[in-house]
């Protein structure tokens, strides 16, 4: 069965641009693999459907991203993916013509007709010519470029700025551009197919809406909220289309077994039958493209396209936080030369999304912060910035029984900065790096190293986030009654 819905993982719109670009390209690539293992099953209606919609997802996808990608992907695996595509796409329209031929020759009563009987015949010999060539181009060829394109794919070689760090982009930002720029074209082919009499132009445009579908997809099968993308919308039109090209296509076939046979033999009879039932498909579906999508008919469909490139731009512009953790014994006897600052920090409970307020104190005074984390492990996506005082004591009374109270000492090591938190309200002791990359390499250093109990980075139970929901271990304090009592809980004066 074809892949509509596709299971990518919730964070995959967080993850660098190159690691989810070639994570989507796999998924593709395995879909094909299991589609060409069920060609030569005669009874597998749906494996040919299947390999080639899967193809064509693949070399969509990977020419949408070659700029990330082409470091890692040859030009002669998408050469070899386009023979495929090819070789597929003339035995799927053998097919259909056959099945429309049957189709409109019944309807019509000609069916026995010599001439019809003629023409299918000869579209038989084609279909079975062409699909010995698929079946030899999918046999020595697809398993090569299969093999080669998995090598290829699961090459990691991070993208480097020209100052030696990490690409930080994200998938999000990426997305956010290809589909900009693909929502444009599909617009532009629109425009053609009543702006120019071109029987090409409603070709370019299916082609368009499919390379726009085929983007779309990897972004609401990660995120639900997305899913109301108008994705059947863009099906509906491919289908249409489709239906139109096919008319067209036999219609040529028609046209070209006619041009065989004299008008004294009678023997196009039923091809002129056919080929008049044939213009009137042709004509009614192009009306119903006009109608429902050219000008401003898809104003509703295109603006729903363009929120969806502004909420990928916004996840794409958020900075990226790359972090090891370290739990420690104890704190640090280099900890007692280095000026603290106290923080306290609390949680509003969310169901996707979980919001941080921190209050910061130090020599220079207090600082407000609101801060939005996605992602897990060592690399997450963080979004921070200042806020008011009355903004923050608003909001402060949401986070009750999600806080967290600690102290932090900033301790610089070479290049970097180690910071150590001291919990005041549990006993525990966290240390922490922020890196420019994740494939900098790094190990705590001597002054460190025998305090170290073990790395935690990625593991839940030491997030902040849990922590501030964990029973805490602190001082019994006085009791105070009534408001007084609310006001301290709160944070308050």
């Amino acid at each position: 069965m074809a892949r509509d819905a596709v299971p990518w993982p919730r964070d995959l719109l967080e993850l660098p641009v190159d690691r989810a670009a070639r994570l989507v390209a796999l998924d593709f690539l395995r879909a094909a693999i299991a589609a060409a293992e069920r060609l030569p099953d005669r009874r597998d209606h749906d494996a040919l459907h299947d390999f080639r919609v899967a193809i064509r997802r693949l070399r969509s996808w990977l020419r949408a991203y070659e700029p990330v990608l082409h470091d890692c992907v040859s030009r002669k695996s998408l050469r070899r993916l386009g023979l495929l595509a090819r070789a597929t796409g003339r035995v799927r329209d053998l097919d259909v013509q056959l099945a429309g031929l049957s189709a409109a020759a019944r309807e019509i009563g000609v069916h026995r007709r010599s001439d019809i009987v003629r023409l299918r015949a000869r579209l038989e010999r084609k279909r079975r010519t062409v699909d010995r060539v698929l079946q030899a181009a999918v046999t020595h060829r697809f398993g090569h470029v299969a093999a080669r394109l998995r090598r290829e794919l699961a090459n990691e070689t991070p993208r480097m700025h020209s100052n030696g760090r990490r690409m930080p982009q994200s998938m999000a930002a990426a997305a956010a551009d290809a589909l900009r720029d693909a929502s444009a074209r599909f617009r532009r082919r629109l425009d053609e197919i009543a702006a120019a009499n071109d029987p090409r132009a409603i070709h370019r445009a299916r082609i368009a809406a499919k390379r726009l579908r085929y983007l779309i997809e990897p972004v609401a099968g990660a995120h639900s909220e997305h899913a109301g993308v108008p994705l059947g919308q863009l099906a509906r039109l491919q289908d249409m289309i489709g239906n139109i090209l096919d008319v067209r296509l036999l219609l040529r076939e028609v046209a070209a077994e006619a041009e065989t046979a004299t008008p004294a033999s009678g023997r196009h009879h039923g091809l002129a039958a056919i080929a008049a039932r044939l213009r009137r498909r042709d004509a009614e579906g192009v009306a119903w493209v006009e109608r429902s999508w050219c000008g401003a008919n898809a104003t509703t469909f295109f603006a729903t396209i363009d929120s969806l490139v502004e909420v990928l731009a916004w996840y794409g512009s958020r900075s990226w936080e790359i972090e090891r953790k370290f739990l420690l014994r104890a704190l640090p006897r280099r900890a007692g030369r280095a000026h603290p600052r106290g923080i306290e920090q609390g949680y509003i409970p969310g169901d996707h999304l979980v919001e941080r307020l921190r209050r910061v104190r130090s020599d220079e005074g207090v600082q407000l912060l609101r801060t939005i984390k996605l992602g897990s492990g060592m690399a997450r996506v963080e979004i921070e910035e200042e806020t008011t005082a009355h903004i923050f004591d608003a909001m402060w009374p949401l986070t009750r029984g999600r806080r967290i109270r600690k102290r932090r000492y900033a301790i610089p090591h070479g290049p970097l900065v180690w910071e150590i938190d001291e919990f005041l309200d549990r006993e525990l002791v966290l240390a922490e790096i922020e890196l420019p990359t994740e494939d900098t390499a790094v190990k705590p250093p001597a002054w460190l190293a025998p305090y170290v109990v073990r790395e935690v980075t990625g593991d839940p139970l030491y997030l902040n986030v849990s922590l501030a929901m964990q029973r805490r271990a602190s001082k019994p304090k006085p009791r105070m009654a009534g408001r007084r009592a609310r006001r301290a809980a709160d944070g308050g004066p």
